[in-house]
């Protein structure tokens, strides 16, 4: 089965940790929808922006690590999205990440091969929402 990874599961290193059978298969960008941080990362539609995430091939022992980690059901929701599957946070409102959080994330562009305008988006959001918040 195909994950869709973005955020922390990104980080190669991290993933080997939690879904020691995972392969990574490669990288695109998820069209219309666009990252956002939560405390943690998530997704959400937006038209015309997009994602870069990394594609995982997973087993059945992969995918309830991956539920347990992502707090299926009450933090994430698991949900296909047409190329694969993917978790969507189950409430809304914006807070900023942790450094550490934040770090994870942008070890797994590098590791994703992620080019700089893709890196420079990740941590002007994260900025942004630090602000707002």
């Amino acid at each position: 089965m195909i994950y869709v990874a973005y955020g922390s599961n990104l980080n190669k290193g991290q993933m080997s940790l939690r879904c020691p059978n995972a392969v990574a298969l490669g990288k695109m960008y998820l069209p219309d929808y666009k990252l956002v941080f939560r405390g943690v990362a998530d997704i959400e539609e937006s038209k015309g922006d997009h994602v870069p995430v990394g594609l995982w091939e997973v087993t059945a022992d992969c995918i309830k690590s991956l539920d347990r980690y992502e707090g299926t059901p009450i933090l994430y929701s698991r949900v296909d999205i047409g190329v694969g599957f993917t978790y969507q946070m189950n409430h809304s409102g914006y807070s900023s990440p942790s450094i550490n959080y934040l770090r994870s994330i942008y070890q797994g562009y590098l590791d994703f091969d992620f080019n700089d305008d893709d890196i420079n988006q990740l941590l002007a959001g994260a900025n942004y929402q630090q602000q707002a918040g």
